[in-house]
């Protein structure tokens, strides 16, 4: 159990400057309403998590409970870095 969880905030700490730079540039494109960017940085999340776990053939819950906490995490922090207006 401990090694499960160590290695789901190991890929989630990864894959949070990830989310948070493809949020920045959805952003940046204008395309979705800004209220919407925490739903996408998690369905990000989300399918990196699945990339991953079909990628290298590891267990698809961890990860994609890694893309997802990496999701929120990376909402949490766009949320929070309002720097520069």
């Amino acid at each position: 159990m401990q090694e499960l969880m160590s290695n789901v905030v190991m890929v989630a700490g990864l894959l949070v400057p990830l989310i948070s730079g493809l949020v920045e540039v959805i952003k940046r494109m204008d395309l979705i309403d800004i209220k919407f960017m925490p739903a996408i940085a998690v369905s990000i999340g989300f399918v990196c998590g699945l990339a991953i776990a079909f990628g290298f053939g590891y267990e698809v819950s961890q990860y994609v409970l890694a893309g997802v906490i990496s999701g929120l995490a990376s909402s949490g922090l766009y949320d929070n870095l309002k720097v520069g207006g």
